[in-house]
């Protein structure tokens, strides 16, 4: 039997049944290959074998500036009554700030009590921002940024917390 493309053509008509379990068969055998012979050698992972500048630059920054948290929690103190440089509005953001900045959770707290960079007070001056970066884990401690924010609300000033922990906590 002479091996060319129309004698296979011819076999796979006479015979359509096994060509078909030829290709299944032919399939199964490359995908058992794949499997067996490839293992983990397909990998997301890639890593320089070099020492380039890059990675000394990273180095550097890393040693520079320590990694903070990178959970940051939004807290939105607001009033229809106050402004937010009235003396009553400070008097409810600044024990709200200090009881922030005393837990154990928190790292950093920014709010209009030690910054007046633009972004921390809205345009009409009724609402002001507390930006409340957690402690490394302080995720696991976000029920009690959640009293001290509840428990600073009254009727004058409302207040409200949001953010990845707060989500995770609701949510999650």
């Amino acid at each position: 039997m002479k091996l060319s493309t129309e004698a296979l053509a011819r076999a796979s008509a006479r015979h359509p049944w096994r060509a078909i379990a030829a290709w299944l068969l032919a399939m199964a055998a490359a995908i058992t290959a794949v499997v067996l012979l490839l293992g983990n050698g397909l990998t997301a992972d890639g890593y320089v074998t070099n020492d380039p500048d890059s990675l000394e630059a990273y180095e550097v920054i890393r040693e520079s500036f320590p990694a903070t948290s990178d959970e940051v929690e939004l807290v939105v103190a607001r009033s229809d009554e106050l402004n937010v440089d009235s003396p009553a509005f400070r008097t409810k953001i600044e024990p709200l700030h200090r009881d922030l900045e005393a837990l154990p959770a928190v790292a950093d707290v920014r709010s209009l009590v030690d910054t007046r960079e633009p972004g921390y007070v809205s345009a009409g001056g009724q609402a002001a921002l507390v930006q409340v970066s957690l402690a490394p884990g302080g995720d696991e401690e976000i029920d009690s940024v959640i009293e001290v924010v509840q428990a600073a609300a009254d009727e004058q000033v409302a207040t409200t917390i949001t953010g990845d922990a707060t989500l995770d906590r609701d949510f999650g």
